[in-house]
C-alpha cells in the first residue's frame, strides 16, 4: 500500500505542476492580448508616403584587422517622381561608396547594442546630401553577420 500512495503522490505533484503551468500560460497570453496596445497605428502613420529602396548586399572589411561584416541595407525615402530614377543611377556609384565609407570605418563593437542606430544614422547622413529629388527617412539593416 505504501507504493500505491507514493505513485498517487507523484501523480498529484505532476498534475498540480502542469495545472500551474497552464494557468501561468493562459494568464500571460491574456495579458498580451488584452492589455498590450499594438504600435500599428504609430508605425503606419510614420511610414505614410515612404517608399522603400534596396541598396543591396554588402560584405566589407571593418576597421578591426581581420574582421568583416556582411549585411543588407534598405532605405526609406520620400521624393518626387524622379527619385526612383535618381536612385537607380546613383546606386552603384555614390550611394554604394557612401555606405562603404561609413561601414568600413566601424569596428565589430560599433554594431552591438545601440551602436546599430548610430551606424544607421551615419549612413543616412552620408546618403542624404547625394539626393536631389527627395529625402532619406530611415535606413534598415538586415541579415547582419560579422566576425
Amino acid at each position: 500500500m505504501a507504493k500505491e500512495e507514493k505513485k498517487g503522490g507523484a501523480l498529484k505533484v505532476v498534475v498540480i505542476t502542469l495545472s500551474l503551468l497552464l494557468i501561468v500560460s493562459v494568464g500571460f497570453t491574456s495579458y498580451l492580448l488584452l492589455f498590450k496596445k499594438p504600435n500599428e497605428e504609430v508605425s503606419q502613420h510614420a511610414l505614410d508616403g515612404v517608399e522603400f529602396y534596396s541598396l543591396g548586399d554588402f560584405k566589407l572589411n571593418l576597421a578591426d584587422e581581420g574582421k568583416f561584416v556582411q549585411l543588407t541595407l534598405q532605405m526609406g525615402y520620400r521624393g518626387d517622381d524622379e527619385m526612383p530614377e535618381e536612385l537607380e543611377k546613383k546606386k552603384d556609384g555614390p550611394l554604394r561608396d557612401a555606405v562603404i565609407t561609413v561601414i568600413s570605418s566601424k569596428t565589430v563593437n560599433d554594431f552591438k547594442g545601440d551602436g546599430k542606430a548610430k551606424v544607421k544614422e551615419e549612413i543616412k547622413n552620408a546618403i542624404a546630401p547625394l539626393l536631389e529629388h527627395g529625402e532619406v527617412v530611415d535606413i534598415w539593416l538586415g541579415d547582419i553577420i560579422y566576425t
